[in-house]
C-alpha cells in the first residue's frame, strides 16, 4: 500500500509537501526521507530490510546501507526520536527497522513510481606519476557538483512554518576531515596524520566554514563505520577523507601522493576528489591547495589574507608536521616533550617559521598547564615563543590563542579574553578556544555566556567526554540541572569506563533535590559498569572521596570491607573517607581514630605543597575531626588568604563550605551557619536542598538560624 498522508505517533506525514506536521510545528523532508517513512508506515510494525529499502526506493543505485541509514538518521532527526529509546524508529540489529509508533492512514494514494537517486561513479585512480610535481586530477561530475552546490543552504535544516513568508536561516556548512589513511609504513604515519590536522586547520580559516574538532574526527582513524554513521556521530554534512603513501629513499621521505574526496553526506556521493602526486619538498602545498578547493566546491571565497602564508622550509615544516602529531596526540609528558623537540627542530631550521613558534608556545603552556612542569621558566618559554610568532605575524590565529591562553593561565582575564575573541572571529568552530573563554566567563561569573561558548564546543567537538564534564558541571552550578542531567548523560554515553561523569551525575542530583538515593544509583551504576577496583581507585583521591556521603550502602560496605595496605591509593583520602563513614555510623570514637591517621598524611602533603589551598583546607577539617580546634580553626584562616573568593568565585568559593564544615567538626555551629550564608552568596554545586540532606549537618539541622535557611528555601 502506497500512503500520501497518516499520522505517525504525534506527526502527519504529508507526501505530497514533503513534510510532517505537530499542532503548529512543520518539518521539512526531503523527498527520499518522505518516501522512505512512508514506506515504514506502510509496513508498520513489520522489519523492514536495508535491501528492501534500496530495492523499492532506490531501485538498487546504491549498494549497501550507508543511504539508508543516512535517512533514518535524518528521520530520526526530524521526528525528534531517539535511537537508543525510540518511540518512532526502532533498528533490529543485523535485521532492519522497524516502525513502533501507531499508525493511522488519513489518505492511501494509488500505486506509482517509486523515486530514484543517481550518482556518479569516480573511477579507479591511475598509478602514481614519479615524474609529476603537482599533478591534479579531477574525477568530480559537474552534473552532480552542480545539484550538490544548489542544496547546500539546505542540509541538515528544519524549516518550520513562520506566521508571515520568510526566508529560511542559512547555517554554516560543517566539515569533517577524517585522518588521511597512510598506505606507507609506521613511521610515515605522524606525518599522515600531522598533514591531517594542518589540512583540517587550514579549512577551519575560511570564512563562513564550520570545521569539527580534529579531536573527535580523530577517533574515526581506522574505523568501519559508514559515511552515515560517521557523519552523525560528528554533526557533519560533508567529509573530507583521503589516502597518503609516501616514498622514502634512503630511509627518508622523498614523495608523497594524497587522494582526497569531499564527500556531500546528503546525497552520498563525492563533490570533488583530486590527486596530488609531489615532491616531498611541496607537501606545503597541499593544504593550501585542498582548503581553496573544498571553499570553492562549498560556495565560498578565500580572503586574500588568508592566502598569504610564507612558504617555509620543506624540512622545517616536516618537522612542524610531526611536532604538531605529537602534540595531539595526548597531555602525556612524554607526547609534550616529543612535541618540543620536533617544534625546536623546525625553528631550528627555519627561524621565521611564525606557525612553528606558535605552536612550540602551546606545548610549553601545556606542559605548565597539566601540571608537568609548573616553573616559572617553563612559562617563560612558553611567552617567548608566542611572542616571536606574533612578532613574525601580527594575526597568527595560534599566536593569539596561545596568549590568550598564557594571560588565562595567569588570571589575566580581560586579557585573555581579548585574545581568545579574536581567534574565534577568525575560527568560530576553534573548539579550544571556545573552551578558554568559556573558563574565562566562568571565573567571572558570566555563567550564561561560558554554557553558550561549551555548548558550541561540544557542537564542535561532539566526542569529547571532557567538554561534556564542563559543561555538564557549569549548568549545575548556574542551576539548570535538566540540562546538566542530559549533558553528562551523553559524556557517559561517549566513555562508560570512566567514573567522573557518573560522579557529576550524582553531584546534579544532590544539588537539584538533595536527592540521596538517586545519587546513590549513580554511584551503584558506576559500581557495576567500572568494577569495584577502578572505582574505588578514583573515589579515594583527595576532594574526592565525600562522595562516600551519597554513595550508597554498597559502595560503603566495600570501603569498610576493602584491604588498603598495598592497594597504592592515597592513605589521606582513605582515612578520610574513612572517618566520614564512622560518623554516618554514629561512631565518634572511629571517626576520630581516622580523621587523625588523615591529620598526620596531610600534615606531610601540605609541608611538600604549601601553596595548594586544596590540601590546607582538607587538613583544616582533619584537624577538625580529629579534636585539634586551634589547629583546625588557624588552617582554615588561612583559606581565604590563600585563595580570595571575590578574585575567583569559580575556583574558590567552595572554600567556605570548607571553613563551615571546619567550624561544624568543631562544634562551632553558629560560626558554621554563618559560613553556609556566606558561602550560598555565591553559585557552586552546593546548595540548600544539598545540605538539608546530608547527615553530616545534623547538630545544626533544628536551629532556628539553620531552619530560617531553609525556610527561605
Amino acid at each position: 500500500m502506497n500512503i500520501e498522508k497518516a499520522r505517525i505517533g504525534d506527526w502527519v506525514l504529508d507526501t505530497h509537501l514533503n513534510r510532517i506536521y505537530r499542532g503548529e510545528e512543520s518539518v521539512a523532508l526531503e523527498p527520499l526521507a518522505s518516501a522512505v517513512l512512508a514506506h515504514l508506515a506502510a509496513n508498520a510494525g513489520q522489519v523492514v530490510s536495508p535491501d528492501d529499502l534500496i530495492e523499492n526506493l532506490w531501485q538498487r543505485k546504491f549498494v549497501g546501507d550507508n543511504p539508508v541509514y543516512r535517512i533514518i538518521a535524518e528521520l530520526r532527526r526530524a521526528l525528534d526520536d531517539n535511537a537508543r529509546e525510540p518511540f518512532y524508529i526502532e533498528t533490529i540489529r543485523k535485521r532492519g527497522y522497524r516502525l513502533i509508533a501507531a499508525v493511522e492512514v488519513l489518505d492511501p494514494a494509488p500505486a506509482k513510481s517509486t523515486p530514484s537517486v543517481q550518482t556518479t561513479a569516480v573511477p579507479d585512480q591511475e598509478p602514481i606519476d614519479a615524474g609529476a610535481s603537482l599533478t591534479r586530477r579531477r574525477y568530480a561530475s559537474i552534473g552532480v557538483i552542480g545539484v550538490c552546490l544548489m542544496v547546500t543552504a539546505l542540509l541538515g535544516w528544519r524549516l518550520f512554518d513562520a506566521p508571515a513568508p520568510q526566508q529560511p536561516a542559512v547555517q554554516a556548512p560543517v566539515v569533517a576531515v577524517l585522518p588521511f589513511e597512510s598506505l606507507s609504513n609506521e613511521t610515515s604515519s605522524p606525518l599522515s596524520r600531522g598533514l591531517t590536522d594542518a589540512v583540517a586547520t587550514r579549512i577551519a580559516g575560511v570564512a563562513g566554514i564550520r570545521v569539527i574538532s580534529q579531536n573527535s574526527s580523530r577517533q574515526f582513524e581506522a574505523a568501519s563505520a559508514t559515511t552515515g554513521e560517521i557523519a552523525e556521530s560528528l554533526g557533519a554534512n560533508y567529509l573530507l577523507t583521503g589516502t597518503t603513501l609516501v616514498a622514502t629513499s634512503d630511509g627518508e621521505p622523498e614523495r608523497i601522493r594524497l587522494n582526497a574526496h569531499l564527500v556531500d553526506v546528503v546525497s552520498d556521493s563525492y563533490l570533488w576528489s583530486e590527486t596530488y602526486d609531489l615532491d616531498i619538498a611541496d607537501i606545503f602545498e597541499i593544504q593550501t591547495e585542498i582548503s581553496e578547493r573544498v571553499a570553492q566546491q562549498l560556495d565560498f571565497a578565500i580572503a586574500e589574507a588568508s592566502r598569504q602564508y610564507n612558504r617555509p622550509h620543506p624540512q622545517a615544516f616536516e618537522e612542524y608536521l610531526l611536532g604538531r602529531d605529537a602534540y595531539s596526540r595526548g597531555f602525556r609528558e612524554s607526547d609534550l616533550e616529543e612535541s618540543i623537540t620536533q617544534l625546536q627542530q623546525a625553528v631550528a631550521i627555519d627561524p621565521d617559521y611564525a606557525q612553528a613558534h606558535a605552536m612550540l608556545g602551546l606545548a610549553h603552556l601545556q606542559l605548565y598547564a597539566q601540571y608537568w612542569d609548573r616553573s616559572d621558566a617553563r612559562l617563560a618559554q612558553a611567552r617567548g615563543a608566542i611572542d616571536r610568532a606574533l612578532e613574525l605575524d601580527q594575526g597568527l590565529i595560534d599566536g593569539h590563542f596561545g596568549l590568550g591562553s598564557y594571560y588565562l593561565r595567569l588570571g589575566l582575564l580581560e586579557p585573555a579574553s581579548e585574545h581568545l575573541k579574536m581567534v574565534l572571529k577568525s575560527r568560530p568552530s576553534h573548539t579550544e578556544a571556545l573552551v578558554a573563554l568559556a573558563q574565562v566567563h566562568q571565573r567571572t561569573g558570566d555563567l550564561s555566556r561560558a554554557v553558550d561558548a561549551l555548548d558550541d564546543a561540544a557542537r564542535f567537538d561532539p566526542l569529547s567526554h571532557l567538554t561534556l564534564y564542563m559543561l555538564g558541571q557549569t549548568q549545575i552550578v548556574a542551576g539548570d540541572y535538566a540540562a546538566a542531567e542530559a549533558s553528562l548523560e551523553r559524556a557517559i554515553t561517549l566513555r562508560p569506563d570512566l567514573a567522573e561523569g557518573y560522579l557529576f551525575k550524582a553531584v546534579v542530583y544532590m544539588a537539584w533535590r538533595g536527592d540521596e538515593a538517586r545519587a546513590a544509583e549513580e554511584m551503584q551504576r558506576a559500581y557495576h559498569e567500572l568494577g569495584a577496583d577502578a572505582l574505588m581507585a578514583f573515589l579515594l583521591q583527595p576532594g574526592v572521596s565525600s562522595a562516600f556521603r551519597f554513595a550508597g550502602d554498597e559502595l560503603r560496605e566495600a570501603l569498610r570491607e576493602m584491604e588498603f595496605e598495598g592497594s597504592g591509593l592515597d592513605p589521606s583520602a582513605y582515612y578520610m573517607a574513612r572517618a566520614e563513614l564512622a560518623e554516618i555510623d554514629r561512631k565518634p570514637g572511629e571517626a576520630r581514630k581516622y580523621y587523625n591517621l588523615a591529620r598526620i598524611e596531610l600534615e606531610k602533603v601540605v609541608n611538600a605543597v604549601p601553596d595548594e589551598p586544596l590540601f590546607r583546607a582538607l587538613l583544616g577539617s582533619a584537624y577538625a575531626g580529629a579534636g585539634m580546634t586551634d589547629e583546625a580553626l588557624e588552617t582554615g584562616s588561612m583559606l581565604l588568604a590563600m585563595a580570595p573568593v571575590d578574585d575567583n568565585p569559580w575556583d574558590n568559593a567552595d572554600y567556605l563550605w570548607y571553613l563551615a564544615e571546619i567550624h561544624l567538626l568543631c562544634g562551632r555551629y553558629d560560626d558554621a551557619i554563618q559560613w553556609v550564608e556566606t558561602a550560598l552568596q555565591y553559585q557552586t554545586t552546593n546548595t540548600l536542598a544539598w545540605i538539608q540532606a546530608e547527615p553530616f549537618w545534623e547538630p545544626v539541622r533544628e536551629m532556628p538560624r539553620f531552619r530560617a535557611l531553609m525556610d527561605a528555601r
